[in-house]
């Protein structure tokens, strides 16, 4: 073998994502932020009120094992900052979103392209599936439902809301 034929060969450009595929990529990636979001509510939320609602005969070994002051004030910050990322980025990733749905001059019956459709959608399931993660950890630090059981479920809820959508796309059916 000479030296030309093992250079490095040209990588063939990848396929051009077409809309159906963005489709499809777009229900896995909503499907399962999701699931996760949804489970972690139901796991966390399920162990907080199992326990709130289990009287303890037996004292800890340990006076205030159970909740120490200093989880309590972690889970309430991680609750502020769960509420402050859904405050300041939700709106930001709808701009954000609507930047690249945005269509060009004279162009605005086109449907979206696909890239831009995925990081438009992407960024809105991110955002929400953040912050309902941070609420729940918050709520489990804390060891209290409320507050961070209700942001975590605002979230869940959104993002349940915000799922994917075919005629953004040009594909029939909604």
């Amino acid at each position: 073998m000479d030296a030309a034929s093992t250079a490095s060969p040209i990588k063939p450009k990848p396929a051009p994502l077409t809309p159906g595929d963005a489709y499809k990529a777009a229900q896995r990636s909503w499907a399962s932020s999701l699931l996760i979001a949804a489970v972690g509510l139901v796991v966390i939320m399920g162990v907080l009120l199992s326990r709130d609602s289990t009287p303890t005969s037996v004292p800890p070994a340990v006076p205030g094992a159970h909740e120490s002051g200093s989880s309590v004030f972690l889970g309430g910050l991680l609750v502020g900052v769960a509420v402050a990322w859904l405050a300041i980025l939700g709106p930001i990733v709808l701009v954000l979103r609507s930047y690249c749905f945005r269509a060009p001059a004279g162009d605005g019956g086109r449907p979206v392209e696909p890239g831009s459709y995925l990081k438009g959608m992407s960024s809105i399931w991110g955002v929400l599936t953040v912050g309902a993660m941070l609420a729940l950890i918050g709520a489990a630090l804390s060891g209290a439902v409320m507050p961070g059981g209700l942001v975590a479920l605002v979230a869940v809820m959104l993002l349940g809301l915000v799922k994917p959508d075919k005629q953004v796309l040009g594909l029939n059916g909604g």
